[in-house]
């Protein structure tokens, strides 16, 4: 009989999960650089590693829904995909400027 310590979730359910977690670092960065407390380039970095994982979740999240609903998300999940390589770009841009990220915003 074996025993297992991780219990059985369902896709949707782990993506539900991570989709709030996701959306919560996405926020707070928001939060932080908007008042300054967080430089140009980690908002960068950070902004693009959540809108990445989001995506993912969002994948996750499709499974439970109807082929209509499914389409949807799925297509939200490529938009959010895209503004995270985007934003990835920027943070590329910013990272090899040399500049002083700080001194900018």
């Amino acid at each position: 009989m074996a025993v297992s310590i991780i219990p059985d979730v369902s896709d949707a359910t782990l993506g539900v999960a991570l989709t709030l977690a996701w959306l919560i670092v996405l926020v707070g960065s928001l939060y932080q650089y908007g008042y300054g407390t967080r430089s140009r380039e980690w908002f960068y970095l950070t902004f693009s590693a959540g809108a990445l994982w989001l995506a993912f979740s969002l994948l996750q999240v499709s499974t439970a829904f109807a082929q209509l609903r499914r389409s949807g998300i799925v297509a939200l999940a490529v938009v959010v995909f895209c503004t995270g390589i985007a934003t990835g770009v920027r943070w590329w841009g910013l990272r090899n400027s040399g500049t002083d990220a700080r001194a900018e915003a």
